[in-house]
């Protein structure tokens, strides 16, 4: 017997569910928000087109103007070059343990 009570539910029950995540995060952030500032840690966050430090007593400072979004069309695919080291990326491979050669953060400015 499936005791999931996930496992029963409609398509309707869950598309009425995942309508919710939204609020819901935008909840989460707030409350994360906060509580940062009332445990007297200073939250940075984006205002507008520029980024802003607030710090507990309500004081903003700026930080950097930030470039503007852009806007793409549902579907666009973006190619990133890989980054240096992510061997994610490509067919490198790491240095077998014990060898020599530096890793990550390791004398190779990473």
């Amino acid at each position: 017997m499936n005791t999931d009570p996930l496992a029963s539910l409609s398509e309707a029950e869950i598309e009425a569910l995942e309508a919710q995540i939204p609020a819901l995060a935008e909840a989460a952030t707030r409350a994360a928000f906060e509580d940062a500032l009332a445990r007297g840690h200073s939250v940075v966050c984006a205002r507008g087109d520029e980024l802003v430090e607030i710090a507990p007593d309500g004081t903003v400072r700026w930080l950097k103007s930030l470039p503007p979004n852009v806007s793409l069309p549902v579907g666009t695919v973006i190619e990133l070059p890989p980054r240096l080291g992510d061997t994610r990326l490509d067919n490198t491979r790491a240095a077998p343990r014990g060898s020599d050669a530096p890793t990550r953060g390791e004398g190779n400015g990473l």
